[in-house]
């Protein structure tokens, strides 16, 4: 589904604006020349949304309307089977920013204060100022895309959880496993927490039978030296020893979890795989140096339809990749990223980028330039990631394959 940037209204336009809820939606509609309807209700169903398409066409056919503008925030789940339902009608489609009907709303009436009835005036009011952006629909393959990189990113944040609560319990009946370790998930220590999880358990273990057992674990990463600094931490380990039985059944029920999300990972990174196959652009990204499918499949999922977007400017603002500064008479504020856009998209690119600045990758050189001119590491890789995106934008637009000798003529910006 393509929506370009909105065309300049008119005092045929139709501005209708709609505040997407659980159970319901509000909707609203005015025009250029100040005419309003009132705000309305109407049901999270298929007649709720005739209801709402049944009142817009007599609001158009009563001020002699020929052009309709459905707008919204970006932000909520619950609006999408509406937004699936609209975009088969004759009408444009924009999103703004929640994050500008917030401050709208409280400019409008100096409250902070959220009411449905105030939503969809604010949106209506931001859209013909002309604040608007790119909407674009997921369908077929990239809405399996979507699906399965927002499934990853939730099953991320729940391992996170309970590797904390892991980390919590250790430090109060094993601290010192922590600091000998760098990763709850590292195989030796998810073996130990599995076979060992208090210093009494590995204190009973035999040393050589433990020295063997770790070695074979870690591939030969932890030695004999590295086991007695286990022993000895064991032995020396300031964890309490109370209601042991229940730690290590706690422990033993974190462990299933990460299990499960590990083997649910796989499984989604499977059906990931196979659904790259099935889009062109995929391979032409896959020929980037430094980007995985994993990168990709979210790439190509955040941005959905890269011919939505006309120019890299437009793509910038859509990811919060565009620039700002704050400026004030003989004042001269520093340039910074605007961040309002799809941060799984930027997140995306920045630790794609870390990738590619790496020995051997393809930023690797520019990094080190941007240093060796005094740039802050961090920003470095920022401006770095803003380059990719262009570089992604050119290829994908161009239906070529990547080609590290046109990396050099794309301008760094930080």
């Amino acid at each position: 589904m393509h929506n370009s940037k909105f065309k300049k209204l008119t005092g045929k336009t139709l501005i209708s604006a709609v505040d997407f809820s659980k159970n319901k939606h509000t909707g609203f509609f005015k025009t250029l020349m100040g005419d309003e309807s009132p705000t309305f209700n109407f049901s999270n169903s298929r007649e709720g949304f005739e209801k709402f398409w049944g009142k817009l066409q007599a609001f158009k056919k009563k001020y002699e309307l020929d052009d309709v503008v459905v707008s919204f925030e970006s932000t909520s789940t619950y609006g999408v089977p509406f937004i699936h339902f609209i975009r088969k009608k004759e009408v444009r489609m924009i999103q703004v920013n929640p994050k500008h009907t917030k401050r709208t709303k409280e400019i409008a009436d100096n409250s902070p204060n959220k009411t449905d009835k105030k939503d969809p005036r604010v949106i209506a009011n931001l859209i013909q100022l002309g604040n608007g952006l790119t909407v674009n629909i997921a369908e077929g393959h990239i809405q399996g895309l979507k699906n399965h990189i927002y499934n990853r990113e939730s099953i991320i944040e729940e391992q996170k959880r309970v590797i904390g609560r892991i980390e919590s319990h250790l430090a109060v009946y094993f601290p010192e496993l922590l600091d000998l370790f760098s990763s709850i998930q590292s195989k030796t220590m998810l073996h130990i927490l599995r076979h060992y999880p208090m210093p009494e358990d590995l204190l009973q273990a035999d040393p050589d039978k433990l020295e063997e057992e770790l070695k074979t674990v870690s591939r030969g990463r932890v030695d004999q030296t590295k086991t007695n600094r286990i022993i000895k931490s064991a032995r020396e380990s300031i964890g309490i020893t109370e209601a042991g039985e229940s730690y290590r059944s706690t422990i033993k029920s974190f462990l299933e979890q990460l299990e499960l999300f590990n083997r649910q990972k796989k499984e989604i990174e499977k059906s990931i795989n196979d659904l790259l196959e099935d889009i062109p652009q995929s391979k032409i990204l896959l020929s980037v140096k430094g980007l995985g499918k994993i990168s990709v499949a979210a790439i190509l999922s955040e941005i959905i339809d890269f011919h939505s977007f006309s120019t890299i400017r437009e793509i910038n603002k859509y990811s919060g990749f565009n620039l700002y500064e704050v400026s004030s008479g003989k004042y001269q504020g520093k340039r910074r990223l605007a961040k309002r856009g799809r941060a799984l998209l930027r997140k995306t690119l920045f630790f794609a980028t870390l990738n590619m600045i790496r020995k051997g990758g393809i930023f690797h050189e520019q990094y080190h330039r941007h240093l060796d001119k005094g740039m802050p590491p961090i920003k470095a890789i920022v401006a770095l990631s803003r380059k990719l995106l262009r570089m992604i934008f050119a290829i994908v637009r161009d239906q070529r394959d990547f080609n590290i000798e046109k990396t050099k003529t794309i301008k760094t910006a930080a």
